[in-house]
């Protein structure tokens, strides 16, 4: 069955307008995403305020930075002067207790003119390495034969030294003055060197 309407168009009453249909859940959505847009341009600008404030800050340490890098650079040029310094002073408590030694068995009419350590390498360059070990060459003088004899007898018994040999004597004699004896004595230190 068909209705048909023979009423003319203008007395036809006007169909309800429609209105257009919005869900409640799309406009909810279009907030959130607004209020999260608008959030994250805030968190933005925020984040890129204190990048600013820590380069302005890191811009400041910079200087601090080159001074400590300074001081590190100055503290391990003075550490290794000191260790250099530790080290010359402990060869120098060495030497010293082997030059007391050397000294405390000289007899009364003897002097020391030379004590001389020599390495091996200095040992090399003279033609006469000897195995490695630390040489020492003493050289003095003396009024008496017996007392360079003596000498090298107490140096013999010495515990920095071993194979203490005597090299040669020469009879000095100056106008005026009584003759006098320069003699040179080798020794080789003991293993370890002097401790």
């Amino acid at each position: 069955m068909y209705k048909i309407d023979l009423l003319p168009p203008e007395l036809l009453p006007e169909p309800p307008a429609r209105k257009p249909f919005v869900p409640k859940s799309f406009l909810v959505g279009v907030c959130i995403l607004g209020l999260v847009y608008i959030g994250l341009t805030l968190a933005l600008y925020y984040t890129e305020a204190r990048i600013e404030d820590n380069r302005r800050a890191l811009g400041g340490l910079d200087a601090k930075i080159q001074e400590v890098e300074v001081l590190q650079n100055e503290a391990a040029k003075l550490e290794a002067r000191l260790s250099a310094w530790q080290g010359l002073l402990a060869g120098r408590r060495e030497s010293t207790a082997l030059l007391n030694t050397l000294q405390a068995s000289l007899p009364v009419e003897m002097w020391l003119t030379r004590v001389e350590a020599l390495g091996p390498s200095e040992q090399a360059a003279e033609g006469n390495p000897q195995e490695g070990a630390e040489r020492l060459v003493i050289e003095g003088g003396s009024r008496s034969l017996a007392a360079v004899g003596v000498y090298v007898n107490r140096l013999s018994g010495s515990p920095y030294l071993r194979r203490v040999v005597f090299k040669e004597v020469k009879e000095v004699k100056r106008a005026g003055e009584a003759p006098i004896l320069v003699f040179s004595i080798e020794a080789v230190l003991k293993e370890g060197g002097v401790k």
